[in-house]
């Protein structure tokens, strides 16, 4: 659910480079849109609705851009408690020699975050 705002990502869109070619890009970090290159912040936003056991994964390039999308599943998978399973994730990343920061958030929704949500209502659960 990742948009990547990187000359790369744009050029795999438009089918000028292949995946393969995009791991090796000499552009590969860099951006046309972040945050504080500018005093208006173009934000991108979608609904998602979240079912008790579903977990979202969150994290930085320097996790995404080492680890599979593959990886990140089978992390997942691997380990229940959300602090766990961001631990797995940067231990892993460190492990695959990323040179950026590691940063992983899991959020794991339970029957009453989910409850609280579809009634309109904030949880600390989640």
């Amino acid at each position: 659910m990742t948009t990547d705002h990187s000359v790369v990502q744009r050029l795999l869109e438009t089918g000028q480079i292949s995946v393969e070619e995009a791991a090796t890009h000499p552009q590969r970090g860099v951006l046309y849109r972040s945050l504080g290159d500018r005093p208006q912040v173009e934000v991108d936003t979608f609904t998602l609705r979240l079912s008790p056991g579903d977990r979202l994964l969150l994290c930085c390039d320097g996790v995404w851009g080492v680890l599979s999308e593959e990886q990140l599943g089978e992390v997942l998978a691997s380990f229940a408690a959300p602090q766990r399973a961001s631990e797995e994730a940067v231990r892993r990343a460190m492990a695959a020699g990323t040179t950026d920061n590691a940063s992983v958030l899991v959020i794991a929704v339970d029957d009453a975050a989910a409850q609280a949500v579809y009634q309109g209502r904030e949880s600390q659960s989640i």
